[in-house]
């Protein structure tokens, strides 16, 4: 039987047969082995690097993708930023920020170029009392839908822009513009205003309205007033304020136009710029007279302490240039228990806006202030010594001489016209005690007034003026059919005692008016800190836009009739 063969015995054979010494064969084994493991070393050392360089392809990869990303973002952002910057963020118009720059960009390429460049201005119509009745963030949302409703209109080319000045007030930009387009369109925008019918009662017209200014800069068109103002001035401010004024004193919701005179750029910039600025006062300035208003000094012909004739403060309005030098009819004003002056020391803004209408018809107005002078504050709440009975009577006819020894009044064409407490005092003004013989020379006689309205007047009943009560002057009488402080009923009844007797009244009552009706956008409230301690009614006061202008119509016929020749 053959077993195995050792190991050994074979290598040693092998050997042998092929004559290498077993020594030798050893090296060679630990040569291989050593170069083997290098070749296996650096084999993993390439490995491991490739792998490593393949990572930190991958993580460039990476970093290179979100760097680009992060890239974008920013860039969104930036946009997103630039944007925000350069929009106004309530309506989407264009901010004040904007509208400088692109003006500025779009008045020296119009110098370049010579084309004509066109600023539209619109103010809001009596956006306070709206925010007082519906809250601030209905009106947010009534500015929004102006905006979106101007953004609906053609301002899309290159150069035109919608921007927000200030508040209630818009801009449009009209680049190479003529007067006849930017007109156009700030009618367009007007009457897509009106036609939203977003509901407004502070407003006359009842829903929110525009007023509107244009300006076109670049041509020597000439001067275009289709407007009848007495406002006056020069330049691309006068041009540009005048027009916007001259809509708003119209009673809102107007459009005017003027075109400026070619001037200097700088100087055009500059004007169109702070006209622009002019009308963030249009809420004070349209409650103003157009015409020049003049703090004077009359005497009353009640006295005082010492036996001389009281000195009253009283507020002079004329006409303006457009109505000629005079001599002017005139109209006296005599002021409600709140007196005659704001808490700032203006003249309230009722016999302001009356005060401006009739300087537009060629009235020099003259308002009287009883309480001022005499230190007196509101007789509202508890009345007070400077009654309607017999002081303020003599404060009238005081006015009513001042007027007559003035040039620029007509003597005999005088009204006088007053407010609850003032116009009570044209009810005892006018009656069997009226001081109008009061100071003149025995066997002289002084024109009297010429005729008298009596607004929601106090002390309006037979039991306070008697069955007696007789008048000579003509008198109408407007009120509230729903005013509890001054009521109708008693009033009323008074009228019809006296005209069955001849006297020449007339009365006429607005259903579902309050007291105070033809004041300008005043709010509908109700005045606990004046109720009656006796009946415990509340006097409510507001504005009602339907009573307000029937009022106007009525009391510009009436002064009409009995002022002019």
């Amino acid at each position: 039987m053959v077993g195995r063969v050792p190991a050994a015995v074979r290598s040693s054979v092998l050997a042998v047969l092929v004559g290498i010494p077993l020594f030798a064969l050893a090296g060679w084994q630990r040569g291989v082995f050593w170069h083997c493991a290098g070749v296996i070393a650096l084999t993993a050392l390439v490995a491991w690097q490739q792998a490593r360089l393949a990572h930190r392809t991958k993580l460039q990869h990476r970093a290179e993708t979100e760097s680009g990303r992060t890239r974008d973002a920013l860039l969104a952002l930036h946009r997103t930023l630039e944007l925000y910057a350069q929009q106004d963020g309530l309506t989407g118009l264009a901010n004040r920020r904007q509208f400088d720059q692109v003006l500025h960009e779009e008045w020296q390429r119009a110098r370049h170029t010579g084309s004509p460049l066109a600023l539209i201005l619109l103010d809001l119509d009596y956006l306070q009392p709206y925010n007082a009745q519906y809250g601030y963030l209905a009106g947010d949302d009534c500015m929004r839908a102006i905006a979106h409703a101007i953004r609906e209109t053609k301002i899309r080319r290159p150069g035109d822009l919608a921007a927000r000045y200030d508040g209630a007030h818009l801009a449009i930009l009209l680049a190479n513009t003529e007067r006849d387009a930017a007109c156009a369109l700030a009618e367009q925008i007007r009457h897509a205003v009106c036609a939203l019918r977003i509901m407004h009662p502070g407003n006359p017209a009842g829903v929110v309205t525009l007023s509107a200014g244009a300006a076109v800069c670049g041509h020597p068109f000439g001067l275009d007033f289709p407007c009848n103002t007495g406002y006056a001035g020069h330049g691309g401010r006068s041009a540009l304020a005048c027009a916007t004024l001259m809509a708003a004193a119209q009673g809102r919701r107007h459009f005017c136009r003027r075109n400026v005179m070619t001037l200097s750029i700088g100087t055009n910039l500059r004007a169109v710029l702070g006209a622009a600025l002019v009308i963030s006062l249009l809420p004070f300035l349209a409650a103003q007279p157009v015409a020049a208003q003049e703090k004077i000094q009359i005497a009353s012909l009640a006295r005082n302490a010492d036996g001389q004739p009281t000195q009253l403060d009283a507020y002079l309005f004329k006409p303006p240039a457009s109505a000629g030098s005079g001599p002017y009819p005139a109209v006296v004003f005599v002021h409600g228990c709140g007196g005659l002056l704001t808490h700032s020391g203006k003249v309230l803004s009722r016999e302001t806006d009356w005060a401006e209408r009739l300087n537009q018809q060629g009235y020099l107005v003259l308002a009287v202030d009883s309480f001022s002078s005499r230190n007196q504050t509101s007789e509202c709440a508890h009345g007070g010594p400077v009654t309607p009975q017999t002081v303020r009577p003599r404060d009238a006819y005081g006015a009513l001489r001042y007027l007559q020894s003035r040039p620029d009044v007509i003597a005999d064409r005088v009204a006088l016209m007053g407010w609850s407490h003032g116009g009570g005092t044209v009810l005892y003004a006018l009656g069997p005690n009226s001081p109008v013989n009061e100071g003149v020379p025995a066997g002289s006689t002084l024109p009297d007034f010429r005729t008298a309205i009596a607004f929601y007047p106090g002390w309006c009943s037979v039991r306070e003026q008697t069955s007696a009560w007789h008048n000579t002057v003509p008198l109408l009488i407007l009120m509230g059919a729903s005013d509890v402080w001054t009521r109708p009923g008693p009033c009323l009844d008074f009228v019809d005692t006296v005209a069955a007797k001849g006297a020449p009244v007339q009365i006429h009552l607005y259903p579902d008016a309050y007291h105070d009706f033809d004041f300008p956008a005043l709010p509908v409230r109700e005045h606990p800190e004046f109720a009656n301690r006796r009946s415990t009614a509340i006097p409510i006061t507001g504005t009602n836009p339907v009573a307000r202008a029937d009022a106007i119509d009525r009391v510009s016929a009436d002064l009409a009739q009995a002022l002019r020749p």
